[in-house]
């Protein structure tokens, strides 16, 4: 007997001794006939499988582990089964955490015939092609979860190989289904799964890897509210110098793997500086933007916020206004009088100060000061409604639709990734690629926020005034620390205990829809993420309220304007607990000038628990729908919006709901 195959005959089998296997190696080896048993009914084969399963376990150790907590301990990635021999192939516990639900789909056979005897993942089992997805039936006692096709990429044939385990010689034709499994400690978070299909019958699995791909495509398109349905072509930002500086290795070893395996093509484009994302979209010709079907940002929340900005001034929603002439009127005759009043009393002060100098005063000299004071005043408001706001921005009408049209994605490799967090419940690369690779989409409350001087942004998460400014200015000169900086600058800051006099007038949110958005967070689950397009209007507008500006004046040690629930590591609850990532509300946190002990439990607060509306001492949080903030001390803070500090402390901000569309269906719980 060759030694060649008596070698290969131990390497692919390792045969434990009284199994078929051990004696189909014997036979090879000595070339002697073995006394032929009877083979029980594969109904009475548990044993054999378990030995199968701990043969596959030997090879690969740890393949049955669960996964650490934290994604980024090592990429995620699919296998290459494309070379993997039968005895290598994937094993995976069928009780798949997180799978009952699925378990629960009824997924009926398309037609009668359509169960067939296949090896799956190693096991014996009939698999049945229903109308919503594969179903499988094993022999063991944990059997193997059902797959929706709406949880599938695609499936692909590999390479025919020998069968060694029930029929040696045979030539058993393979199909791979890649998808994904959930986490046991985090239902949101997903890893990469295969699928391995085994059958001797070539044509039916032909027939089948047809059905799969075409159910896959059309499945897409039933849940995802746009005509697109799953994306063909993107184009991705990638940002290296984000975070742990990992974004590039995340693209290639995670996030291309994925949209590889789904068929999509990508444009990768490696960003330079601050603001070049936001640049190349504001700047790139509109046929060449019509070849994309999103875009999405590898890097941390900064870059997720340039490409939303560079979107929407593609839009017509960068000169438009979600509230009515008359609320904004309303607030306009305010500030008019208290610029007004504040002017008069410059003057007197002036005029005082003259007197007292032995200087006598000039003749008419205050009401000009005030005139002159209230004009230049009048000039900083930064309200939308005002004349100088009122002319619309040109805006080429194709080029805006196609960017209405554009889906944005997030893959995490920053700092804190709000944004990957709120959206998708993890900071999983993986799960985010896995989502925008499914055609995943939900809306996205965007904060348009303009300031005195002419500048307007746009902001996903929070705007912010006092401390969090203050961390945000202090810390771009110690990038070098990394994410670390923040906590170094925080602790600086809570030391200096710094508080800011400023004038707030807000326009309190209605109390039905608070009532509205509650029901909606109360059930916290993936399905209130459903897309109905015409349930709400693209931008929320408040023609038909009648609300009363509440205006307030005080020192604060921080304004917050919170958009977006805001989870992060740091803040698991969500920055606004009852936050919801499109219920067109603004949650404006302020903070009164109080002591270090005190802002010290405002920050553990918001870190443990998150804020919820309502007076909380020396903090309220008030529901509201557009605010107006104007510094009125001689100090003064910095404003950061999503990671961006703007050019002037003077801001009007209004929300527009669900204005953009996200790859992300939200998050998901046991």
């Amino acid at each position: 007997m060759d030694t060649t195959v008596t070698k290969l005959a131990n390497k692919v089998l390792e045969a434990v001794p009284g199994t078929p296997e051990h004696a189909i190696a014997k036979q090879l080896e000595t070339g002697k006939p073995i006394e032929q048993r009877p083979t029980a009914a594969p109904a009475h084969k548990p044993v054999e499988d378990e030995i199968m399963r701990n043969t596959i376990r030997a090879k690969a150790p740890g393949l049955d582990t669960p996964h650490p907590p934290d994604p980024d301990a090592h990429p995620l990635q699919f296998r290459d089964l494309h070379t993997a021999d039968a005895s290598a192939a994937p094993m995976l516990s069928g009780s798949t955490p997180g799978s009952t639900r699925y378990q629960r789909e009824q997924l009926l056979p398309a037609a009668a015939g359509d169960g067939m005897e296949m090896r799956v993942d190693g096991h014996q089992a009939t698999v049945t092609l229903g109308k919503t997805g594969v179903s499988f039936l094993t022999v063991t006692s944990d059997g193997l979860p059902a797959v929706p096709f709406s949880e599938m990429l695609s499936a692909e044939v590999l390479p025919p190989i020998r069968g060694v385990w029930r029929l040696p010689g045979t030539r058993l034709h393979r199909m791979v289904i890649w998808t994904f499994r959930r986490s046991p400690q985090n239902a949101a978070c997903w890893h990469p799964r295969q699928l391995l299909l085994e059958t001797a019958a070539e044509n039916v699995l032909q027939e089948w890897l047809q059905r799969i791909n075409a159910a896959i495509v059309q499945q897409a398109r039933r849940q995802v509210a746009l005509p697109a349905g799953l994306p063909q072509r993107l184009l991705v930002f990638v940002n290296p110098f984000g975070g742990s500086r990992r974004a590039q290795q995340i693209w290639e070893t995670t996030v291309r793997p994925v949209f590889d395996k789904a068929s999509i093509k990508s444009r990768a484009v490696e960003t330079e500086h601050g603001g070049h994302a936001r640049a190349l979209l504001i700047s790139m010709p509109a046929e060449e933007l019509a070849g994309y079907d999103g875009v999405v940002a590898i890097g941390g929340d900064g870059l997720f916020h340039e490409i939303i900005n560079g979107l929407l001034e593609l839009r017509s929603v960068t000169s438009g206004t979600s509230l009515d002439q008359h609320q904004w009127a309303e607030l306009q005759q305010h500030l008019e009088e208290t610029a007004a009043a504040d002017a008069a009393a410059a003057a007197a002060a002036a005029v005082q100060t003259a007197v007292e100098g032995g200087q006598p005063p000039q003749q008419h000299g205050g009401e000009q000061q005030v005139q002159e004071a209230a004009q230049a005043k009048s000039s900083m408001f930064g309200v939308p409604g005002c004349a100088r706001h009122s002319q619309p921005q040109i805006v080429h009408h194709r080029t805006g639709s196609i960017a209405a049209s554009m889906r944005v994605g997030h893959i995490p490799a920053g700092s804190t990734d709000a944004v990957a967090c709120t959206l998708n419940g993890t900071r999983s690369a993986f799960t985010a690629a896995m989502h925008i690779a499914l055609g995943d989409g939900c809306p996205l409350d965007v904060l348009r926020v303009d300031t005195a001087s002419g500048e307007h942004a746009f902001a996903t998460c929070m705007v912010s005034y006092g401390f969090m400014g203050d961390v945000m200015a202090e810390s771009e000169s110690y990038r070098w620390l990394g994410p670390m900086r923040y906590d170094v600058i925080g602790a600086k800051m809570l030391a200096a205990n710094r508080s800011y006099r400023v004038r707030i007038s807000y326009l309190p949110a209605e109390p039905d829809q608070i009532a509205a958005a509650g029901k909606v967070l109360r059930l916290a689950v993936w399905r209130t993420s459903v897309t109905v397009p015409d349930a709400y209007p693209r931008l929320y507008r408040l023609s038909c309220r009648r609300g009363k500006w509440v205006h307030l004046e005080g020192e604060m040690a921080g304004v917050m304007l919170v958009v977006m629930p805001c989870r992060s590591e740091k803040s698991q609850q969500g920055v606004a607990r009852y936050g919801h990532r499109s219920d067109g509300l603004i949650h404006l946190v302020m903070v009164k000038k109080c002591s270090r002990l005190q802002y010290l439990r405002f920050l553990l607060t918001l870190s443990s628990t998150g804020l919820a509306a309502g007076e909380h001492g020396f903090f309220t949080v008030v529901p509201a729908v557009a605010v107006h903030v104007e510094p009125v001390g001689l100090r003064e803070s910095h404003w950061n919006a999503d990671g961006e500090l703007l050019p002037n402390n003077h801001i009007t901000a209004e929300v527009h709901r669900g204005v953009i569309e996200v790859f992300a269906r939200g998050v998901e719980v046991h």
